[in-house]
This record gives C-alpha cells, structure tokens and sequence, in this order.
C-alpha cells in the first residue's frame, strides 16, 4: 500500500520509486495489488541526488 500510495496509483512491473536510501522497483503486480517488491540500496553519494531511481 505504501509503494501504492506514493506513486499515486497501482504500480506495474518495472517501475521503480525512491524511498529515502532504497531504489523500490516492483516485482510482480497483478493489475490489483503489487505481489512482489526488491529494495536496492543506494549508497550515500546516489541517495542525496532528487530523482536518483
């Protein structure tokens, strides 16, 4: 829900969103709910740029 919530709508496979030091990309979704995430780190220098993912 939260990954959800930030995009503003349900994610498809493949997308990705920043959330603070961790790249989200989605995994597996459904068209109703999001079934499968993977966190990347980010290392410090790629997590301060905006719009890193």
């Amino acid at each position: 829900g939260y990954v959800t919530h930030l995009l503003g709508h349900l994610p498809k496979a493949g997308e990705q969103v920043q959330i603070e030091n961790y790249v989200v990309t989605i995994s597996q979704s459904d068209g109703r709910s999001v079934q499968q995430l993977h966190f990347r780190k980010l290392d410090e220098a790629t997590a301060k740029k905006p719009n890193a993912a």
